[in-house]
């Protein structure tokens, strides 16, 4: 695997990114330009999303148990150079649940909910993801970082 020391930084140390059908990176398009004039495929639209993105969540069809049924968001937590797999890893939101030091609480879409941490899935994004919802800030992606480490007993550096 390719570090990004390795070449893929541009000349500005910004992580350059390649779109599908398109010869220039990402960092390199002017904001607010699209890639390409025609509507990405399903597949490609879902290449472009990276950790930190916020997508409505489509419940199972068979929820039960502790998964709750209804409308909910999912935090992808998945590194962004993993995008390309089948399954994602996810974290769903709750306004209603209780809170806990491993359930960082994060605003999405002008609304406070909080992430639930301890409840992480693996899911299809092509059929449980929905539309892209928003995207987390910084501070509140390195919270759930913080807190998947606690609830994982990871070592963080």
């Amino acid at each position: 695997m390719r570090s990004p020391s390795a070449g893929w930084l541009n000349s500005y140390g910004r992580l350059s990114i390649f779109i599908p059908n398109s010869r220039r990176p990402w960092s390199a398009l002017p904001l607010g330009s699209p890639a390409s004039t025609t509507k990405p495929s399903s597949s490609t639209r879902r290449a472009r999303r990276v950790k930190g993105s916020v997508y409505s969540l489509h419940r199972p069809r068979d929820a039960r148990g502790h998964e709750q049924a209804g409308k909910r968001f999912a935090v992808v937590v998945l590194a962004s150079r993993y995008a390309h797999l089948s399954q994602w890893l996810v974290i769903p939101t709750s306004i209603r649940a209780a809170l806990a030091p491993y359930r960082p609480q994060i605003v999405v879409a002008g609304q406070r909910t909080l992430a639930l941490c301890d409840a992480l899935i693996a899911v299809d994004p092509t059929q449980r993801l929905g539309d892209p919802v928003d995207y987390l800030s910084l501070p509140a992606l390195r919270e759930i970082d913080e807190s998947l480490a606690l609830l994982l007993d990871l070592d963080v550096v």
